[in-house]
C-alpha cells in the first residue's frame, strides 16, 4: 500500500504534467503560426539562394578577373566620401556621408556621387570596394513578389548590388539579380513543391531555364549564377557569350573560368519599407546608385524602381530561351567574333571621348579627312585600260583599273567567286569539327575552353583550307586576265583548271614565303625584315601564271628582284596595304551586318557568309595585285632599256 505522502506526490506530479499539456496546447497554434510564417518565408529563401561563380583575379586590379562580388547595399551608407546629390544645376551637394534614413522615401532627382571618375576608373574603384568591404561577406537581397493580377504564381527574387559595373557603358553602381517562379499563389506553398523556372538579368533583358533542366547547374537546391566579368550580367554556363541587341547587351559577356564560388549572405527585404529608421530604409529611394552621367553611363536604380518588383511574372515572361555563346570560348573566337567585341568595345571608347571633348574629336576628324583628301591629290584616278597588263600605271589607276577590269568581266569573276564557295564551307566545317572534338574530350561539367593547343590546331586547320581558296582564286584570276590579254578562250573553269596545273610552284612560293616571314618574325628583332620579305614575295603569283615558272623558289627570287629598290617597295607596300585592307574591311563591315541582323544563325554560319561576303572582293584584289606587277615589270623593263 502507498502511504499519504506519496500518494500526495504523484497527485501532484500529475496536475502539474495536466496543466503544462493544457498550456501547450492553448499556446501551440499562436506561437507555432507566428514562427511559421516567420521562418516559411526566411526558409524559402535560404533554400535557394545562389552560389555565385566568379572568375578570380591573378592580381590586385586585374581587370582580366573580377574585381567586384555583390556587396552589401549600405557599403555606400553612412560614408564619409560619398555624396549625396540634387541632378540641376551643376548637381549640388546635399549631404555628405547620407545614411539609409537620409534618403528615405527620395526620388529619382537625387543620386550617390562615388568617389572616382566612372569614365577613367583606373584601380580607384577596386580598392575603395575592398577598403569599404574589408571583412564583410558577399550579401544577396531576396524578395519574395507577388502580381495582383496573377495570384496564381509567386516569384522569389535575389538582387545582387555590384559597386562599379566595368563594361562597355561604364558606370558607378550596379544592381542585377536573378528570379524563381513558383506555380503557386503562397509562400507555404511553394515551401511544397519546386520551382518551376529560374530567370537570370541580363543588361535590359534576360535568359529563362527550366528548373532541372539541362542548362541550369545547381548545388543541392541552390543554383550557380555565372556573373560576367565587368559587366555582371548573369548567365548559366562559364562561356563567351555574345549580345547583339538592347535586352543581350551589345558587346561579349565573358564568363569562363569562374573558380572562385562564394555562398552569399541572405537579406530578406520586404515589399516596401515606411520606417525611416529602419536598417533597410535605404530600399524606398528611388534615385540612382552612383553618379548620373549621359543615356546609360548613369548609376543603377534601385530594386523597387524595377517593373519586376511588382510585376514579377510579366518579366519572367520576356525572357529569351537562349543566349548565344561562342564555341571554344575566347581563345578559338572566330575573326568575326573578335572584330564585333573589339568594335563595340572601341565605339563605347570613342562616344565617351566624344561626349567628354566633342571638340577635340571634331578636330581630329577634319585634320584625318584632310590629311586623306591630300594623299588622294598624291595619285592619279582614272583608270586605264587593264590590257596590256605590262604597263606604267600609278597607284591610283591601279586600283580604278582593277575595279573596272572586274566589272566589265564580272560574269566570269562572279563564277570564279562561286567556285571559291566550297572552300569556304569545308574551311567552316573543318573550324566546327575541330572545335566539337576538342571539346568533346574535355571532362563533364569542366569548362569547355580549349585552351592554347586547340587554338592553334583550329586555327592552323582553317587557315590551311582557306589559304588553298585564296591561291587558287588568286592565279585563276591570273590566268583569265593573261587569256583575254593574248585572245585565248575565257571561262572560270579554264582559269581554275591553270591554277590547279600550277599548284606545286604556288603552294611552294606560299610556304617556302611563309616560313622565311613567320621565322624572322619570332625573332622579334627579324620584324623588320619579315616585314620587308612579306612585301617582295607579294608578286610570286603573278610571276608563276603569266611567266610559266615551275619552281616556288624561282617565283620568290623573281618578285623579289621586281620589287627591289626603295621607290618600288613602298609602291608595291602601299597597294598590298590598301587592296587587303579592303578585303578586311568588307568582312569586318558584312559581319557586324549578319551580327545584328540576325539572332538565330549558328556562330559557324556567320563566319562562313562573313567569308563569302569578302570572297566577292577577291577577284578584284587579284586584279590589283597583276596590274601592280605589271607596273613593276614595267618599271624595271624600262630601266633596264635606259641602262643599254
Amino acid at each position: 500500500m502507498l502511504d499519504s505522502d506519496s500518494c500526495v506526490n504523484r497527485l501532484t506530479v500529475a496536475l502539474w504534467a495536466l496543466a503544462l499539456a493544457i498550456v501547450a496546447v492553448l499556446i501551440r497554434p499562436q506561437a507555432a503560426a507566428a514562427q511559421d510564417g516567420q521562418s516559411a518565408e526566411t526558409e524559402l529563401v535560404e533554400r535557394y539562394a545562389p552560389v555565385i561563380a566568379l572568375r578570380p583575379q591573378t592580381e590586385p586590379c586585374d581587370t582580366s578577373g573580377e574585381q567586384f562580388a555583390p556587396a552589401p547595399a549600405d557599403l555606400v551608407l553612412d560614408n564619409p566620401h560619398m555624396l549625396l546629390r540634387q541632378i540641376g544645376v551643376e548637381n549640388p551637394v546635399v549631404l555628405r556621408g547620407p545614411t539609409a534614413s537620409d534618403i528615405f522615401g527620395m526620388g529619382g532627382g537625387f543620386y550617390i556621387d562615388f568617389p572616382g571618375d566612372a569614365f577613367g576608373p583606373g584601380c580607384l574603384y577596386e580598392r575603395d570596394y575592398q577598403r569599404y568591404n574589408q571583412g564583410r561577406n558577399a550579401v544577396v537581397y531576396a524578395h519574395i513578389a507577388t502580381q495582383s493580377d496573377r495570384p496564381d504564381k509567386l516569384a522569389v527574387q535575389y538582387w545582387f548590388f555590384n559597386y562599379y559595373n566595368d563594361y562597355n557603358n561604364l558606370h558607378e553602381g550596379d544592381w542585377e539579380g536573378i528570379q524563381l517562379l513558383f506555380e503557386v499563389g503562397t509562400v507555404e506553398e511553394a515551401l511544397a513543391v519546386e520551382p518551376a523556372s529560374i530567370g537570370y538579368s541580363q543588361h535590359f533583358g534576360g535568359e529563362v531555364a527550366e528548373w532541372g533542366g539541362k542548362k541550369l547547374e545547381l548545388v543541392g537546391s541552390h543554383p550557380v549564377v555565372y556573373p560576367a566579368i565587368g559587366s555582371h550580367a548573369s548567365y548559366f554556363a562559364p562561356a563567351l557569350y555574345l549580345g547583339r541587341s538592347g535586352s543581350q547587351g551589345f558587346g561579349c559577356d565573358n564568363t569562363q573560368n569562374a573558380s572562385r564560388r562564394l555562398n552569399p549572405d541572405v537579406v530578406l527585404l520586404p515589399d516596401e519599407v515606411t520606417d525611416p529608421n529602419d536598417p533597410l530604409a535605404w530600399l524606398s529611394f528611388e534615385g540612382l546608385w552612383g553618379e548620373k552621367r549621359f543615356g546609360p553611363f548613369s548609376g543603377a536604380t534601385g530594386p523597387i524602381t524595377k517593373p519586376r518588383w511588382t510585376a514579377p511574372v510579366d518579366w519572367h515572361d520576356t525572357l529569351r530561351s537562349s543566349s548565344v555563346a561562342v564555341p571554344g570560348g575566347s581563345e578559338t573566337t572566330t575573326p568575326v567574333v573578335k572584330q564585333f567585341c573589339a568594335v563595340v568595345g572601341w565605339g563605347s571608347s570613342q562616344y565617351l571621348t566624344a561626349q567628354q571633348h566633342p571638340l577635340r574629336v571634331t578636330g581630329i576628324l577634319a585634320a584625318i579627312a584632310i590629311v586623306l583628301w591630300y594623299l588622294s591629290g598624291l595619285t592619279a584616278w582614272s583608270p586605264l585600260p587593264a590590257m596590256p597588263v605590262v604597263r606604267r600605271r600609278r597607284l591610283g589607276q591601279i586600283i580604278t583599273s582593277a575595279a573596272a577590269f572586274y566589272w566589265r568581266h564580272r560574269g566570269v569573276m562572279l563564277r570564279m567567286v562561286a567556285m571559291y564557295v566550297p572552300a569556304i564551307v569545308a574551311a567552316s566545317l573543318l573550324v566546327a569539327g575541330i572545335g566539337r572534338l576538342l571539346a568533346g574530350s574535355a571532362p563533364e561539367g569542366a569548362d569547355p575552353n580549349l585552351g592554347p593547343i586547340g587554338a592553334i590546331l583550329i586555327g592552323m586547320a582553317g587557315a590551311a583550307v582557306q589559304g588553298l581558296g585564296l591561291l587558287t582564286i588568286n592565279a585563276a584570276v591570273i590566268d583569265v586576265a593573261d587569256r583575254i590579254e593574248h585572245g585565248r578562250p575565257v571561262s572560270a573553269k579554264a582559269g581554275f583548271k591553270a591554277a590547279f596545273a600550277a599548284w606545286r610552284p604556288l603552294v611552294g612560293a606560299a610556304l617556302r614565303g611563309a616560313l622565311i616571314v613567320l621565322g624572322l618574325a619570332v625573332t622579334i628583332v627579324g620584324t623588320p625584315w619579315a616585314i620587308r620579305q612579306y612585301v617582295r614575295y607579294q608578286l610570286s603569283a603573278s610571276a608563276i601564271i603569266t611567266e610559266d615558272l615551275e619552281s616556288g623558289t624561282a617565283a620568290l627570287a623573281r618578285s623579289s628582284a621586281l620589287v627591289s629598290g626603295r621607290s618600288r617597295w613602298f609602291h608595291t607596300a602601299t597597294v598590298v596595304l590598301m587592296v587587303q585592307g579592303l578585303v578586311a574591311l568588307v568582312g569586318v563591315v558584312a559581319g557586324l551586318a549578319f551580327l545584328l541582323a540576325t539572332n538565330g544563325l549558328p556562330l559557324g554560319l556567320y563566319s562562313a557568309l562573313t567569308a563569302l561576303a569578302s570572297a566577292f572582293v577577291l577577284p578584284f584584289t587579284a586584279m590589283a595585285q597583276l596590274l601592280l606587277y605589271g607596273n613593276v615589270r614595267a618599271e624595271t623593263e624600262a630601266t633596264r632599256d635606259g641602262q643599254r
